[in-house]
């Protein structure tokens, strides 16, 4: 069977259209199924039978570009850009351009075509959303890069919550869509979102200590930063972040050991919530009394216990709430505290310019 060469500008070679009887959301289906599935064949045909096809569209409202972007099918989105070029201004019921879909999924030589075709690299969807946010949060290094060639000004771009493509990349951990986009516009560092939170604070709470790491050696003084829930960023790294991170915090901000959050947490209360067992450790070493450690575990049941009931009620106290290297560690500090000689500023103390000490 010899395959037929359509001019699908000329009318002229389409039969009269009509209406399909019965089965025109099934032949739809079929046709944008074969979009899908790349079947130049039974895509050409059904057209040329149902030109009315070129406008189908999914129940999400995808437009046939959208499935060939979806998909990464660069035939169908060179054929499709052909038939109906406003096809890459189509959005769906999220506003979704095909330009999103392709960005979202790291297909670079749809978006290529896309950009090409004229399709506006500034679209937002219904939540502000633009193809570079998706392509940042994915971690698609190249699409990122094709995305700022088109405007680099779209980095600045946020979405509905204040985030930009740096805190997408931040959050998910992509360290080196964070130099990329950095390199389009350092002051992005600063931006904050709804939250208050930097990209910094994004990739800490997320535990990214790499990325995090990076962004404070480009700007230490974002230690000393504060949310809008009056969370440190030490408050976010006792969660997740590395140990090294911590400390690095605690020697740049040794204040923020004792600052409160919004629920009167102080940082050390964080990592006991979180069970962060290595910077609870590292806390040992600052100049947190023994009163204040104490009351630190006894915090997560009715309030500080007084000092004597502590020997008969550490087990039933600690075992319930923490795991059992947690328990050790809260017994070697009960221990601590039950002889006088360890109340002194000797021993287990260390200020912060201090070395750790060596095991």
């Amino acid at each position: 069977m010899t395959s037929r060469k359509f001019d699908w500008h000329s009318r002229e070679i389409f039969p009269e259209q009509g209406k399909m009887e019965g089965n025109g959301n099934q032949v739809s289906k079929q046709w944008l199924e074969a979009v899908g599935d790349g079947n130049h064949a039974l895509v050409e045909s059904l057209l040329f039978e149902h030109y009315h096809l070129i406008n189908a569209m999914t129940e999400y409202g995808d437009s046939a570009l959208h499935v060939a972007a979806q998909n990464g099918r660069t035939d169908m989105v060179a054929l499709l850009l052909e038939i109906a070029p406003s096809l890459s201004l189509e959005v769906n019921i999220s506003g979704w351009t095909s330009l999103h879909d392709a960005a979202s999924r790291g297909h670079g030589e749809v978006v290529a075509q896309l950009l090409a075709a004229g399709s506006y690299v500034h679209a937002a969807t219904l939540l502000l959303e633009t193809p570079l946010h998706f392509a940042a949060q994915q971690g698609h290094g190249g699409v990122v890069a094709q995305l700022l060639s088109a405007d680099a000004r779209i980095c600045d771009a946020k979405n509905y919550l204040s985030d930009t493509a740096l805190h997408g990349a931040a959050e998910n951990g992509h360290l080196e869509v964070v130099e990329q986009l950095l390199a389009a516009n350092p002051l992005l560092i600063e931006a904050k979102n709804q939250c208050g939170w930097t990209a910094l604070q994004v990739a800490a709470s997320n535990g990214h200590t790499r990325i995090a790491d990076m962004l404070l050696e480009i700007n230490p003084s974002f230690a000393f930063v504060v949310d809008n829930q009056s969370n440190t960023l030490l408050h976010l790294a006792c969660r997740t972040c590395g140990v090294e991170f911590v400390e690095k915090l605690w020697r740049l901000h040794p204040d923020a050991l004792r600052k409160t959050d919004f629920y009167g947490k102080t940082p050390f209360q964080v990592a006991i919530e979180t069970g962060h067992i290595a910077a609870i450790e590292l806390f040992q070493w600052t100049d947190l009394t023994v009163d204040e450690i104490i009351r630190s575990f006894t915090s997560f049941r009715d309030g500080p216990l007084h000092l004597p009931l502590l020997e008969l009620q550490c087990e039933c106290l600690f075992v319930d709430y923490l795991n059992r290297d947690l328990t050790q560690i809260v017994f070697q500090y009960l221990d601590e505290a039950l002889i006088p000689s360890s109340s002194s500023s000797s021993g287990r103390k260390r200020k912060a310019g201090e070395d750790l000490p060596v095991a």
